[in-house]
């Protein structure tokens, strides 16, 4: 039975006046029986108020430690309920009355009295008790005295019981007799109705039609009938949707994932040698039983990756969402996967015209981070087929065109002040593929950061010559060793110079990053400096830099 059946025989049984029905809900974990409950409840307020409408009462047996607070809680409850003491506690004529629900007693002529204690646990039949959480009572408490408990409020009052059957069982053998002996009727919950599960999607905030009719009908399909997946599964979806942009099938993807990623890897049971050859050989396999689009396959391992490192990139999905903005590279991409859901000759011919894009491809056709996922691809393929297809020397192939990219991207790039991300800061790779391009993308990054610093060292000098320290120190901030290339900056200690120029170089000298060999220059320059001085003052000047320097053990901040 799902939720909205629960609700319906709930609003059945507990309709019928002078009844006393004794209902147990049973369930797994996560599979909404809370949310059941709470759907009944109002279910219950939308009715018309009419002179048989139930007073619930709800108690959650979780963590309750002894029977006297269970008794306890439930007469605070129902005098909660009770429109008397509504009345007499409002009026404040009766002080102990109305500070019940603190103190909970009072002094009579000299003696305590316990108010609870005066109250009876007898209810009525226009009463609907709920007692959640059964298999979460305290182990200090025995079951047999909470349903004691329950048996003994349900004499006068209509009551619901909550528990996971298999939870319970473990808790005690004797729950199906005890039960048996208290409970009229039984039902279990145990799947989750499309209202509910829209419900849920819309909760987290998921409202567009299309995406909560693809969740919807995904969960469906392939869900685990439980509402906490459900709520991490839509929650993941939303996360990712604020990050990059997804279509139906990239969600039918990302949901694909998280279920295999982060759910059934816990639940998965150990595979045989032949299984693992099976899923290594191809590791869609595992992923051909939710029917996603091959076209969506190519994206599998970006968001594979964000699971572990919470990076992705945008650029990726917005190819793939927006099919007329695809690059021959990309289109190269899709083409790998698309071939093993065809055939291998597709595979060949792939590996072929990427080597051919490589060689020959205009850089409109190119771009330096796709360079890597593309090479990654070729070998995984060839690997994985043993196909013999790609040449040795791809990484030599591949570098010379990233390096023709980069001097035409980076070094014509507008630069503010040293401020530059890297191409290769959001390039997310698999741990799978990252040891096959891993030289690859090491010898790239060097060489951008060849092509950065030369960068940097023009800006460097240009702002200097300008006298705009502010900005040179900006610049150093992002790599202070830069310093070693413009030793000249020390020779205006021997001229007349400004504050702001003195000041400029003396916190350049606190920088604690400062490489040791870096330190060593700097040293060698101010002592140089130092003795072709003849100018008491100019000595005194770069002495006192110099005693800062050393003081401060190479770069130890140590100001005045």
């Amino acid at each position: 039975m799902n939720q909205e059946e629960i609700v319906e025989v709930l609003q059945e049984k507990f309709s019928i006046v002078n009844s006393n029905n004794r209902i147990g809900l049973n369930g797994e974990w996560g599979i909404g029986k809370s949310f059941a409950w709470e759907l009944f409840k109002k279910r219950l307020k939308n009715k018309e108020e009419s002179s048989n409408e139930l007073k619930v009462i709800y108690c959650s047996l979780f963590g309750i430690e002894n029977i006297n607070t269970l008794k306890r809680e439930l007469k605070r409850k129902k005098l909660e309920q009770d429109e008397r003491y509504g009345k007499v506690a409002a009026s404040g004529k009766y002080p102990a009355i109305k500070m019940l629900g603190d103190v909970l007693s009072t002094k009579f002529l000299g003696s305590t009295i316990d108010l609870l204690e005066m109250v009876s646990l007898e209810f009525g039949s226009d009463y609907l008790i709920c007692f959640d959480d059964l298999e979460r009572t305290s182990d200090s408490i025995q079951i047999s005295d909470v349903m004691g408990v329950i048996e003994q409020v349900a004499q006068s009052a209509k009551v619901l019981v909550i528990y996971n059957d298999q939870e319970m069982r473990k808790k005690t053998e004797d729950f199906q007799r005890q039960k048996e002996k208290i409970l009229d009727f039984e039902y279990t919950l145990d799947s989750l109705s499309e209202q509910v599960i829209e419900q849920i999607i819309i909760n987290q905030k998921i409202v567009l039609a299309d995406e909560k009719e693809t969740l919807t009908k995904f969960f469906l399909e392939h869900g685990k009938n439980n509402l906490r997946t459900l709520k991490k599964l839509t929650s993941y979806v939303q996360e990712l949707k604020g990050k990059v942009p997804l279509n139906r099938e990239l969600i039918n993807l990302c949901a694909a994932v998280f279920l295999e990623e982060m759910l059934n890897r816990s639940e998965e049971k150990e595979l045989t040698d032949e299984e693992k050859s099976k899923a290594e050989l191809n590791p869609l396999l595992e992923y051909q039983k939710y029917k996603i689009n091959y076209r969506a396959f190519s994206l599998l391992d970006h968001i594979k990756n964000y699971l572990v490192t919470n990076k992705i990139d945008p650029t990726l999905f917005d190819s793939f969402v927006n099919p007329a903005e695809k690059s021959k590279i990309v289109l190269l991409m899709d083409q790998f996967y698309e071939g093993i859901l065809s055939s291998k000759y597709v595979i060949e011919e792939t590996i072929s015209e990427s080597i051919q894009l490589l060689k020959t491809g205009s850089a409109n056709e190119l771009s330096e981070d796709y360079i890597i996922l593309l090479v990654a691809d070729m070998k995984n393929f060839n690997n994985l087929f043993n196909l013999k297809l790609v040449p040795a020397n791809i990484d030599d192939v591949a570098l010379e065109r990233i390096k023709e990219l980069l001097e035409k991207n980076v070094l014509h790039k507008e630069m503010l002040s040293g401020r530059f991300n890297s191409t290769f800061r959001k390039l997310s790779i698999s741990n799978k593929k990252f040891p096959l391009v891993q030289n690859l993308l090491s010898q790239s990054k060097q060489y951008e950061e060849q092509l950065i610093k030369q960068l940097y060292s023009k800006e460097f000098k240009k702002r200097f010559e300008e006298e705009n320290y502010d900005e040179c120190e900006i610049i150093l901030n992002k790599n202070v060793n830069l310093i070693a290339d413009h030793l000249y900056i020390f020779d205006n200690l021997a001229q007349p110079c400004s504050s702001d120029y003195f000041n400029f170089i003396r916190n350049l000298l606190e920088n604690t990053t400062i490489d040791s060999i870096v330190k060593k220059q700097i040293r060698q320059a101010l002592f140089g400096l130092k003795r072709k001085q003849k100018d008491i003052v100019i000595v005194y000047r770069i002495s006192l830099v110099l005693k800062e320097f050393l003081n401060g053990a190479y770069g130890k901040a140590k100001k005045n």
